[in-house]
Formats: C-alpha cells, structure tokens, sequence
C-alpha cells in the first residue's frame, strides 16, 4: 500500500498492452448502480504497488521450474531457442487456406500487378523466411511436424512464379545461407530475422529495386558489425513479452554500424512498404525514408507510418489513389506465418478503387 501511494521505488515497467488503470470519474449513478465501485476496486488491483515486480517475480518462477509462461502462444525448443508456435504450425499446413482460395489470391495479385503497371509502379513480394522452417530440427519433437502437406507457402510461391510477378524467395536463400553466414540469421529469443539479416535482405531489396524500376536508389553501406552477447530491439521479442525477472541467455549477435550515402540527385524512386511486423525494425532504422525516399509503411495494409507516429491513420482516411500513385514501386512483405492474411487487402482494396473485375 504504501509503495501503492508514494511510489518511492521506481519499478521496471511491464512490456506490451495493459488496459488504463486510471481511477474512474466518480457520479451518483454510478454510485448507487455499483459500477463506480466495480471500476475502482480494478484500477486499484492494477495499479497494486509493486505490481511489475510480482508480475515478473510470477512469471520468472513458472518459467523457471516449469517452462511455462503467461505469453501465449510461445514454445521452447531445443538448445532453449523460443519460437512462436503459428511459426511451427505452418510448416504442417495447419492454417492452410485452401487450393481454391489461394488459387484466386494468384489471379488478384496479377491483376493488381497489370495495374501497377499500367500506372508505371513496379512490384516486388518478399517471402520472409519463418522462423520454424528454418530451425526446424530445434522443433519440440513432440509436434510430430508433417512437411507432406501442402502449406500456403507452397502455393503462393508457385502461384507468384505462374504469374510472373517479381519475388524474393528469403525462405530458401536462407536456408542456404544457414551454415555461412558469420552471424545469427535468427535470434534465439525473438520471432523475427535478426538485424544483420535485415540488412543482408536491404541490399537485396535494393539491387532488385534498382534492376525493377531502371533506378538508382540510395547506397546502404556497412561499415563495422558490434558484436553482442545481449539481444537488442525487437531480437529478444518474445522474451520481452514474457515479462521475467532476469535475461534467458542470448547468441551472439551482430548489429551494423551503417552509412545511406544518396548520390541520385534526387532522382531515386518512391517506394511503399505493405508488410507484416518484419519491416518494423527496419522503418525503425529509417529505411523507408532515406532509402525509399520518405515512403509510407502500410502496416497489414491498414495503419499507415509515419502519419500514424502522431495521430491513428489508416489506408482509408487518406486519397488512396493518390497515395498508391505516388510511388514508383511497391514492395509486399510477408512471412510463411501470415501467409493466411496474404496480401493484408491489397487485392480488395485495389479492385475497389480501381474497379478491376473480381475473379473468382
């Protein structure tokens, strides 16, 4: 009660979304309806002194004698690398949409491609590699996971080679990367590509853009690699979100020191990222405006960034003509994981404001 009300130790906040713990505003009919004292004895609850501490107190104790976690959704695999488990799912087909169904997302996204063109704007769709596939031999061998069946990524991939529509597979170029490469390619307490990942499929993104759109764009340069033994941004993720009293031990892991050198004279091309959470460490480190000259970041095709930074906006509540005709490339990104969701509305959305004819 008393840190409660002084608050004369500063605690460690707990990491994601918590509902408002502010007392509600007090009336007489709230009073009497028994409301008002319902909303109070909450906020209180949450509001509990000390309540980040015993959270991660909790959770380190579950975690430390069981394995288990107040985050849903999240395995430990062998060698203690964390995975989230739709990751893991996908790889039997789990959330497999459908041959129909994805057969039609083919013929969309060609339509939407033939579109794009005709406005001059170049597409380009990266597969992002799952953290499940690739390290599937640290899977929990209890999923039993069965690579028989035929999983979204099988189809998208082939229904985007079909319709020609300019790819980079990341899934397999990861995979062959996976004994190479100098540094984690995934982190082993985060769900996304690490940082030194991100950048290696920047470069690519940008020698594809340039080819693509007969452009130059700006020169992302490495210069030095800080190698860590602790994770950094979104590469400890999921331990983030799990709220523990002490670290999980991490890899070493490798993050860039950069320069974006732009020497196009102000000729480089406009580019819109649509993408699930895998570009988000990337906007972060600036890219979509330095490189893709002050591009917007469609978040699932729905939140717009950076417009969103200062007030909620969506797709919706801009010109959305204007904002997809202002680009001269789109890039689509999306995991093995999300494939499900592939591509976020786009087709939807450009079938109706561009009155191009649904194709079952």
């Amino acid at each position: 009660m008393v840190q409660h009300g002084l608050r004369f130790n500063d605690e460690m906040e707990l990491n994601g979304a918590f509902n408002d713990t502010a007392p509600p505003p007090f009336s007489w009919n709230s009073w009497f309806e028994g409301s008002f004292q319902d909303s109070l004895k909450s906020s209180i609850k949450a509001d509990v002194g000390f309540r980040a501490l015993l959270t991660r107190s909790h959770n380190q104790l579950n975690y430390s004698l069981h394995r288990k976690s107040n985050l849903d959704g999240w395995v430990q695999g062998k060698e203690g690398v964390l995975f989230e488990k739709s990751y893991i799912e996908t790889l039997s087909g789990q959330d497999f949409l459908g041959v129909d169904s994805l057969l039609s997302i083919g013929r969309g996204l060609e339509q939407v491609n033939d579109t794009l063109r005709q406005l001059g704007i170049d597409l380009l769709v990266v597969l992002a590699p799952g953290k499940g596939h690739f390290h599937q031999n640290l899977i929990p061998d209890y999923f039993e996971v069965d690579t028989s069946k035929t999983t979204n990524f099988d189809l998208v991939q082939q229904q985007l080679a079909l319709y020609q529509i300019p790819t980079i597979n990341c899934r397999s170029w990861f995979d062959n990367m996976k004994v190479t490469s100098r540094y984690p390619l995934f982190p082993k307490n985060g769900v996304h590509w690490s940082q030194y990942a991100e950048f290696i499929v920047m470069d690519s993104i940008i020698s594809t853009l340039e080819i693509l759109t007969e452009r130059r764009l700006p020169t992302l340069g490495v210069n030095r690699h800080e190698v860590n033994d602790f994770a950094r941004f979104f590469d400890q993720d999921i331990e983030d979100g799990m709220n523990l009293l002490f670290d999980i031990p991490d890899d070493s892991l490798a993050y860039p020191g950069f320069t974006i050198e732009d020497s196009t004279n102000g000729s480089s091309p406009t580019v819109l990222t649509i993408s699930d959470s895998f570009w988000w460490d990337m906007f972060n480190l600036g890219f979509s405006n330095s490189i893709f000259n002050e591009g917007q970041f469609w978040y699932y095709c729905a939140a717009v960034y950076p417009e969103s930074n200062e007030k909620a906006t969506t797709v919706w509540d801009q010109n959305y003509r204007a904002s997809i005709e202002r680009n001269d490339a789109i890039v689509l990104i999306c995991t093995d994981a999300n494939l499900h969701r592939f591509p976020f509305g786009l087709i939807k959305q450009m079938r109706y404001y561009y009155d191009m004819p649904y194709l079952p």
